[in-house]
């Protein structure tokens, strides 16, 4: 947190929890730090959950409002990234399942030549 002033963090987690208790929408990027969420987050007070289109929901973990939220995705998209306490990496998954490739002819061959004795 070094980065950002106490201050203007403080001020980013108030306006999530007053967003939160509205129930409404998490503000984009236009209108709130998305680093100051990021830095809240990996901090402990945050978890963010990307989903969709790059909608936002964000939990409050600490505090007399913890458990709160903001809106969830209206579209129910599924969760690709994760930003919080547990985890900080991305997974995106197809929506549609795709098929299994069958091999190659050629790569077919080439394996034949590695295990001929």
């Amino acid at each position: 947190m070094s980065s950002h002033s106490r201050q203007r963090l403080e001020d980013t987690f108030s306006r999530i929890v007053e967003t939160a208790l509205h129930k409404r929408r998490c503000p984009d990027n236009a209108n709130i730090n998305s680093s100051q969420l990021t830095a809240l987050a990996r901090s402990g007070r945050l978890r963010i959950d990307i989903s969709g289109r790059s909608y936002r929901t964000v939990y409050i973990l600490t505090g007399p409002h913890a458990g709160l939220s903001t809106l969830p995705d209206p579209d129910q998209g599924q969760v690709f990234k994760s930003i919080g306490v547990v985890s900080t990496s991305t997974v995106r998954r197809n929506r549609y399942p795709q098929k299994r490739q069958q091999p190659s002819l050629v790569h077919l061959k080439c394996l034949e030549k590695e295990f001929e004795p």
